[in-house]
């Protein structure tokens, strides 16, 4: 996988499940892509619970672990973990506030995909 310029945050409730992250895979094969970087990753407070990165046996709280687990480095050297804050612009479409208050031009690709595990 390639993953460059995302945001990906998770802040779902879990008081039923056992765990939220960021970054969700289904094996623990190296297949993110060395070019990975510039990601923002959040999954709430960083706990046993609240994770950037799992999959399926190896987890990461905070960000400076996920950057050295050997499924991805070297990538994702520049990546980062906030608490984004969305702003409705128009029709319907958020975009990180920061943004707003930099008056960047903003270019939104929004892809939602839901997962449930029973």
């Amino acid at each position: 996988m390639d993953l460059r310029n995302n945001i990906v945050v998770n802040k779902s409730d879990i008081t039923t499940g056992t765990r939220v992250a960021a970054f969700l895979k289904t094996a623990a094969t190296d297949n993110v892509d060395n070019n990975s970087n510039n990601n923002l990753y959040y999954a709430g407070t960083p706990d046993a619970t609240h994770l950037i990165y799992y999959d399926g046996t190896t987890s990461a709280q905070s960000i400076s672990a996920y950057n050295v687990l050997p499924a991805i480095t070297p990538g994702e050297s520049a990546s980062q973990t906030e608490d984004v804050v969305w702003a409705a612009i128009t029709n319907g479409v958020y975009v990180p506030m920061q943004l707003l208050l930099l008056s960047v031009k903003v270019v939104v690709k929004i892809i939602v995909r839901l997962y449930f595990r029973f």
